[in-house]
């Protein structure tokens, strides 16, 4: 009553179009000399400080451009700014922000706070709480086995655990956490991989590549595989391998099974 504001069938709609944003309370953050706008409704009323450098209708609103300054007043939404303002505020949109918590706890109320485990929760069972709606993916040798939705307002259970399952978290369409059950490997079974592993290397043939000593990183990784990482020593200090050689070093499979 105060700004003489009544319903109407058409609410006013407000949608910041281009350049990419980030929103906060009163404040919109981007990185361009222009805006973009889309304004409609009935009592549509757009104001800016300084004024609107152009805007144009379309089938059932307006279309404005706005030539940005390092901070300007945007008023909008209803008749003398009732429904909302925000400062546009140009600036680097160099932020990182926390990734949300998905907290796992087994039948007993224990979090899981770590990303492998090599025994099975009692009764092969977890609980998953999320802030916001996601999804959880049951991935088995490489493959998706199922796919379980996670809602942000309730807890999420997930039975029938096995050795050799990985389950990936999402919030939204962002990969936030993974946990992995695998089989404990013992020396012995390193001992073998590593031996297997060298001799594939050095059976490696045709074509040479060059190789960087940025494939040095890999042989932090090596430390249980002393057979791979003399191979791969000799390799960097001669600057050149196989091409099969460095795909095989590449390759998923190798990453997981081995270098871990």
């Amino acid at each position: 009553m105060k700004y003489a504001i009544f319903l109407t069938e058409k609410p006013t709609k407000f949608y910041p179009i281009w350049p990419p944003y980030i929103q906060a309370p009163y404040c919109l953050y981007h990185n361009a000399a222009d805006i973009y706008y889309y304004l409609c409704g009935d009592d549509a009323e757009l104001k800016s400080f300084p004024s609107i450098t152009d805007a144009c209708n379309t089938n059932d609103g307006r279309l404005y451009r706005l030539s940005t300054q390092l901070r300007e007043q945007l008023v909008s939404l209803g008749k003398s700014g009732a429904l909302g303002f925000a400062y546009l505020v140009r600036q680097s949109l160099d932020k990182t922000e926390t990734l949300p918590c998905v907290e796992i706890k087994d039948n007993d109320g224990t979090i899981l706070i770590d990303e492998k485990y090599t025994r099975l929760p009692r009764l092969k069972l977890i609980s998953v709480t999320a802030p916001y709606d996601g999804k959880a993916v049951i991935i088995s040798n490489e493959k998706i086995k199922y796919i379980y939705k996670i809602n942000g307002t309730q807890t999420l259970m997930i039975d029938e655990l096995y050795l050799g399952m990985e389950i990936h978290f999402y919030q939204g369409c962002d990969f936030v956490r993974k946990i992995v059950f695998e089989k404990k490997r013992t020396d012995a079974d390193i001992s073998l991989s590593d031996a297997v592993l060298a001799k594939k290397l050095k059976s490696c043939t045709g074509t040479s590549i060059s190789i960087s000593h940025g494939m040095g990183a890999i042989i932090g990784k090596l430390s249980d595989y002393p057979l791979t990482r003399d191979w791969l020593q000799k390799a960097i200090k001669q600057g050149a391998i196989p091409r099969s050689a460095y795909l095989l070093l590449k390759s998923p499979i190798i990453s997981k099974q081995h270098l871990k």
